[in-house]
C-alpha cells in the first residue's frame, strides 16, 4: 500500500440496535450447548426476579394464546416436567 492508500482505511464502531425474531432466540438457544443453555435459564430467573410481574401470570397469558401450538405447548410440558423435582414421568 502507499501512503495515500493508508489514508483510506480507518476503524471505527458504531452502536446499532438489532431487534431479534422468535425464530432467531430460538435457533440461538437450540444450537447452543447445555451450559449456555444452563446459563440462559439463571439469567432469565435472574431478570424475573426484577420484573415486577408474577411469571405465572405470562405463563397463563402464554398458554391461552390461540397461537400456541401443540408442539410449542408439548416442549413448554416437557422442560416442566425436566425441572420438576421429582424428575421426567413417561406416560
Amino acid at each position: 500500500m502507499n501512503h495515500f492508500e493508508d489514508a483510506t482505511i480507518i476503524t471505527r464502531t458504531e452502536e446499532i440496535k438489532l431487534k431479534l425474531t422468535p425464530q432467531e432466540v430460538a435457533k440461538a438457544f437450540i444450537n447452543s450447548d447445555s451450559e449456555f443453555q444452563v446459563e440462559f435459564f439463571n439469567e432469565v430467573a435472574i431478570q424475573v426476579e426484577g420484573w415486577g410481574n408474577p411469571l405465572y401470570s405470562q405463563m397463563q397469558w402464554i398458554t391461552e394464546s390461540e397461537k400456541l401450538t401443540n408442539g410449542a405447548r408439548e416442549i413448554m410440558r416437557i422442560i416442566g416436567e425436566y425441572a420438576s423435582k421429582e424428575g421426567v414421568k413417561n406416560d
